[in-house]
């Protein structure tokens, strides 16, 4: 994290590290706050936070559930 907000901050951006990557997510800081605590989030401010906020690749941090296939 300390790394986007780096690269937040080079832009331009003014704020606290909470503050940039909620700006860049789109996101209610309340929304970011919840996810960081570990909190539910929807689908899509989740994968805002993901890919916008802290600029990291779904793929790489989450693999798909296994489930049985039921015929």
């Amino acid at each position: 994290m300390p790394f986007r907000v780096a690269e937040l901050l080079a832009t331009g951006e003014q704020g606290s590290g909470r503050e940039l990557i909620a700006k860049a997510a789109e996101v209610d800081a309340k929304t970011l706050r919840t996810f960081l605590d570990g909190g539910r989030v929807s689908p899509e401010s989740l994968i805002a936070i993901i890919v916008k906020g802290l600029g990291l690749v779904v793929s790489e941090i989450a693999k798909p559930a296994e489930t049985e296939h039921v015929a």
